[in-house]
């Protein structure tokens, strides 16, 4: 059986401590990029680029809003109007205050990957997946090892780390030049990328605005 403990982190010279943290972050960033690059061949997506970038793990793009056909989902408005106690409580210390912006953008990240992953699945996707572990004040992350699209295996967990690294790549190149983005429907750099393509509908995914 393969190893896949480190998948994500390319750097292995790292100390152990450091190299999980790293390979924690990598892994959540590349496979949200990947559910991403799903989503945009079913709806065309705005996007904008991260308000910091980091030089030591992946990123993507924020998303602003999702276009379904019949209506444009405010996302990023939404997640932020769910989660917005932790940015108007009165913290009594900078300590409490920096605690909760930081619970506040670890939600966010959560909710995101997994309604990501919802939306996919409303459109014919199927993960081997599982929870992370119980949190006191954060979501619980899916975090999943394969990808399968109307029963077909798409992606194994180093498909994901693979692709998805190259769809970081793309995302932060699309942002480079200008803030904000729309990612159009069917990109075909993405498709290219992904190694397969869907039949677009965009019918099913508005179902899951408000649940």
């Amino acid at each position: 059986m393969s190893d896949t403990r480190f998948v994500f982190t390319k750097n292995t010279s790292l100390p152990f401590k450091t190299q999980c943290s790293r390979e924690k972050r990598n892994k959540e960033a590349l496979q949200q990029a990947v559910l991403l690059g799903l989503l945009t061949q079913l709806h065309t997506i705005d996007v904008e680029r991260p308000l910091k970038k980091s030089n030591v793990t992946e990123q993507i793009p924020k998303i602003i809003s999702i276009d379904f056909g019949n209506e444009i989902f405010e996302y990023d408005g939404f997640v932020r109007d769910r989660f917005k106690s932790y940015m108007e409580t009165d913290y009594k210390t900078e300590q409490e205050r920096i605690k909760g912006l930081r619970l506040f953008n670890r939600n966010i990240q959560v909710f995101s990957n997994n309604y990501l992953m919802d939306l996919c699945t409303e459109n014919g996707f199927f993960f081997n997946s599982h929870l992370s572990k119980v949190s006191k004040n954060a979501q619980r992350i899916e975090y999943f090892e394969n990808i399968f699209y109307k029963g077909k295996l798409v992606m194994s967990v180093f498909d994901i780390a693979e692709k998805g690294s190259m769809l970081c790549k793309y995302f932060s190149d699309v942002v480079k030049i200008h803030k904000h983005t729309m990612i159009e429907v069917g990109d075909k750099n993405i498709q290219r990328i992904l190694g397969f393509s869907t039949d677009s509908t965009t019918e099913s995914s508005s179902s899951l605005l408000t649940n």
